[in-house]
């Protein structure tokens, strides 16, 4: 759900399918469909979910509707619960420590692989100097240099 617009049109509904991009007439039906509800919206012609779109904009404002009543106060006794605030702290925590340790391993496995790729194409530089006549002492110099 969002408070913004994504596509400026003010809609509640934006249903989005696959296609084709070169032919954007054929649906590619593989059974995905993604709903995006924009909070702000109006004229959906579904006033209930306009309603609940509006009610998780805020969720502590007065409410008449009995369905949403019932919603409030889940929703407040789930803010007023320690325990599940504690677990959501801890959830959060956890989260950025996976992505943390996730992103620190992909830049190990980058370097490591941009090492083997360097490594490579100098091999293949020192095999094609030597076949064009260079002498190994003077690639030995070069190598040196660039250590």
């Amino acid at each position: 759900m969002l408070i913004l617009d994504p596509f400026g049109e003010g809609r509640v509904i934006y249903t989005i399918k696959n296609i084709v991009a070169e032919n954007p007439d054929i649906v590619y039906n593989d059974g995905m469909t993604t709903l995006i509800l924009n909070a702000k919206g109006k004229g959906s012609g579904n006033e209930e979910l306009e309603k609940l779109l509006d009610f998780f904009v805020d969720t502590d404002k007065k409410v008449n509707d009995t369905e949403l009543m019932d919603i409030q106060n889940i929703v407040k006794s789930i803010k007023g619960d320690a325990k599940v605030g504690e677990r959501y702290m801890t959830l959060g925590t956890t989260l950025y420590y996976e992505k943390k340790i996730s992103f620190d391993e992909g830049i190990q496995i980058g370097e490591e692989r941009g090492i083997q790729i360097g490594e490579e194409k100098a091999r293949k530089l020192m095999e094609e100097l030597i076949e064009l006549g260079v002498s190994p002492e003077l690639i030995e110099k070069a190598k040196e240099t660039i250590n």
